[in-house]
C-alpha cells in the first residue's frame, strides 16, 4: 500500500480515520500532515502500513514522500522501533534529512535520540547506498569513505569514523546473534532473522544476550 485516497471522517492531531471505497482507515499522522488535513475533505495520504505480529496492522500516513522514505530507512536501515521511528519523523519532517547530511547531532538528539543513536543513524544513513528513487527523494549523500583517524581531520570526520565503526560493532553484534539463534533452534538464517528484528524492537538494546534471548522466545513461541 501506496497512499489512501478518501473522504476524512474523523480527525485529530494523532489520527486520522480516512473512509475509501466504503472502508474506514484509522491512519496515524505526522505533524505536518495532521496540519494539512481537514474534516470531510477528499484528501490523498503517502501511507506505509506496518503489519505486527498477532496485532492489527498499523497504517502510518506522511505528508511528503521525503517523511515517508525517511520512515522507512530509519526501521530497515537504523532498527529503530516503529513508533520510535515515527515520532522522529513527526517532529523532524523533511528537515530530517537535512540534520543526517549536516551531521546535527544536537537537533536530532532534539527529537528524542541520545547521543549514541544520533550519531549511529548519521553513519548508517551517509554510508549505507539508497535505491534510486531514495536518492532522488532524498538528494546526495557523501558516498562511504574511510580513512584512519588522524590529525589534521576536522570533528565532523573524526565523529562521522567513530559512529561508522560503532555500526560496524552493531552489525557484528546483530550477525553474532543470528549464528546462535540459528544454532539454539536448529533453523535456516531467514527463519532467524524475522525474530532478531522483533527482538530488538522489543527489548531496545544491543546487549547481544538479551537480544538472542528474546529472540529465541519468540522463536520458540512459534514452535520453531
Amino acid at each position: 500500500m501506496y497512499y489512501i485516497t478518501g473522504q476524512v471522517k474523523k480527525l485529530n492531531q494523532d489520527f486520522a480515520v480516512v473512509d475509501a471505497n466504503g472502508i474506514g482507515y484509522h491512519v496515524r499522522l505526522t505533524k505536518r500532515l495532521a496540519k494539512s488535513l481537514s474534516l470531510d475533505e477528499r484528501s490523498e495520504i503517502l501511507v506505509v502500513q506496518v503489519n505486527v505480529h498477532h496485532k492489527e496492522p498499523i497504517v502510518y500516513g506522511f505528508a511528503s514522500p521525503k517523511e515517508r522514505c525517511m520512515f522507512s530507512l530509519l526501521v530497515e536501515e537504523s532498527m529503530l522501533p516503529l513508533e520510535k521511528a515515527f515520532g522522529i519523523v513527526s517532529e523532524g519532517g523533511d528537515d530530517l534529512a537535512r540534520m543526517i547530511k549536516d551531521l546535527a547531532y544536537d537537533e536530532l538528539e532534539g527529537l528524542g535520540l541520545n547521543e549514541d543513536q544520533a550519531r549511529l543513524i548519521c553513519a548508517r544513513m551517509r554510508y549505507f547506498p539508497f535505491d534510486i528513487h531514495q536518492k532522488e527523494i532524498l538528494g546526495s549523500i557523501p558516498p562511504r569513505k574511510i580513512v584512519p583517524l588522524s590529525e589534521g581531520r576536522s570533528p565532523a570526520e573524526d565523529e562521522l569514523e567513530v559512529a561508522h565503526r560503532a555500526t560496524e560493532a552493531s552489525m557484528e553484534m546483530i550477525e553474532r546473534v543470528t549464528k546462535g539463534l540459528c544454532a539454539l533452534r536448529q533453523i535456516k538464517r531467514s527463519q532467524a532473522e524475522p525474530f532478531i528484528k522483533r527482538a530488538l524492537e522489543e527489548v531496545e538494546t544491543d546487549e547481544e544476550a538479551v537480544v538472542l534471548q528474546k529472540a529465541n522466545a519468540l522463536a520458540k513461541e512459534e514452535n520453531l
